[in-house]
């Protein structure tokens, strides 16, 4: 028996997840959006990845999304406007975020506001 994350010895692949599995991946850096969408799709996963807040709002309107990636250094963006806005959209989203070049403080927020 494997875990999710496991390769299956006999074929070579990693097992699937439920089907239907959406995640929205928001960040600034479009290289990433690569090894991002590469790695999940392996994992079963539907991904969409968007560079800006707008377009991370417009995405949430248009989807619902099992999961919600944001990093919160997302250029030309208020990261916390953004948090805030996505929950407007979607008040019960499943949003993680990441702090990789953030102000640890915005983060902070962000999630003290989902509380």
């Amino acid at each position: 028996m494997t875990r999710q994350h496991d390769t299956d010895p006999k074929t070579n692949s990693v097992p699937r997840p439920r089907t239907g599995r959406s995640i929205l991946y928001i960040g600034g850096n479009i290289s990433f959006h690569a090894v991002v969408t590469s790695f999940l799709q392996r994992l079963g996963y539907e991904v969409r990845t968007v560079c800006t807040g707008k377009e991370a709002v417009q995405a949430v309107r248009e989807e619902q999304f099992d999961v919600i990636v944001m990093d919160m250094g997302v250029p030309i963006d208020d990261d916390l406007g953004v948090y805030q806005r996505i929950r407007g959209v979607r008040p019960t989203a499943t949003i993680m975020t990441m702090a990789s070049s953030a102000n640890k403080d915005i983060v902070g927020r962000a999630v003290a506001g989902a509380a």
